[in-house]
């Protein structure tokens, strides 16, 4: 079959590739006169605050004890609720710490609720005080503050969300995950979806097989991804999910007859190819140039072999004219184009 490259990979490159560009002497000049302004900006709103009212009174911040302003205001897992994602972020405002970089949680949450003006009335000037106060990078605080600006100036009437004007690693880390939350919750529902249309004999096999991929999917983007620039953190978790929506369009294609033509020839040949493959790595550190080590590909294929064995436990039962070689030959093809392609990094 022919040899393509992985999706993860080539968005990894993608990223990788983009760097910013030195900046001319004129955009040396205008980024001097945004700061001056953004300065301006940040020192008229260092005392604005929300009205007391819409604070959590002692009753309600006990009620709201463990709450997720996140899953509140974007609806993760449960109803949308932004008025007690209000309330939610600012309990989680009074854990915050300087000396800690958060995501879409407390301030931030904070800084969209009052830009957009959902669950309470719109304030700019407080969310450009936060926006001043909690940005990591220097950059992204710049740009915040104008942004919002700009809304309230009414030039832009788009909605205001905290990773639109990410600049930074660690932050485009907090925008994947958040990004892969709610992608997520997509995909649980898939899985969730399709466990309801087996019959009951298969479901201890396919709960072991769900917790399987997790652990897979996990040691993949652990093991098997590039650590060495800013965005890594964002890397893993693409690969993460990457993983975790291969699996449920194998699921999703376990629903079509015929099923993929695959038996023990099959299994051999992957296996062949996935062994070859594995001998060509070993020894080998910073393959490619990256931070991907043999001894991080033993990890990851070490909880392949699990994950492997629960496809084929799983499709015994559930799919027993299928059965497990076919599922077994199915998985291994997959990581035996995961472990070429790393080979291939070698030449």
């Amino acid at each position: 079959m022919p040899r393509v490259p992985s999706p993860a990979y080539g968005l990894a490159l993608a990223l990788l590739a983009w760097q910013p560009r030195p900046a001319l002497a004129s955009e040396t000049t205008d980024r001097a006169l945004s700061v001056s302004r953004v300065d301006t900006l940040c020192a008229a709103v260092q005392q604005s605050a929300p009205p007391a009212s819409d604070r959590p009174d002692p009753a309600q911040r006990e009620a709201l004890r463990g709450c997720d302003s996140e899953a509140l205001y974007f609806g993760i897992g449960m109803k949308a609720d932004p008025v007690r994602a209000r309330l939610c972020a600012f309990t989680e405002q009074s854990r915050e710490s300087s000396r800690v970089v958060w995501g879409y949680t407390g301030s931030h949450l904070l800084m969209m609720i009052y830009a957009n003006g959902e669950g309470t009335a719109r304030n700019i000037a407080y969310a450009q005080n936060l926006a001043c106060s909690t940005s990591f990078a220097p950059a992204e605080r710049d740009l915040r503050v104008l942004h919002l600006q700009a809304i309230s100036e009414g030039t832009d009437k788009a909605p205001f969300d905290y990773c639109h004007d990410a600049t930074a690693g660690v932050t485009g880390g907090y925008c994947a995950a958040h990004q892969a939350r709610i992608a997520s919750e997509a995909e649980d529902r898939k899985i969730r979806d399709f466990a309801s249309s087996l019959p009951h004999s298969a479901h201890p096999a396919f709960s072991a097989l769900v917790a399987q991929q997790k652990l897979w999917g996990d040691a993949r983007a652990a093991n098997e991804t590039d650590l060495s620039g800013t965005l890594r953190a964002a890397f893993v978790i693409q690969e993460r999910m990457l993983q975790l929506r291969d699996f449920t369009q194998m699921l999703a294609r376990l629903g079509h007859r015929p099923l993929p033509p695959l038996g023990s020839a099959q299994l051999n040949t992957a296996n062949t190819r996935m062994q070859a493959a594995l001998k060509r790595l070993a020894g080998h550190q910073n393959i490619g140039g990256t931070t991907i080590n043999s001894s991080d590909i033993e990890k990851a294929q070490s909880a392949f072999l699990t994950y492997r064995q629960a496809w084929g436990s799983f499709a015994a039962v559930a799919y027993p004219h299928w059965g497990r070689d076919a599922a077994e030959a199915w998985v291994t093809m997959k990581r035996a184009d995961m472990l070429e392609h790393l080979a291939a990094l070698l030449d």
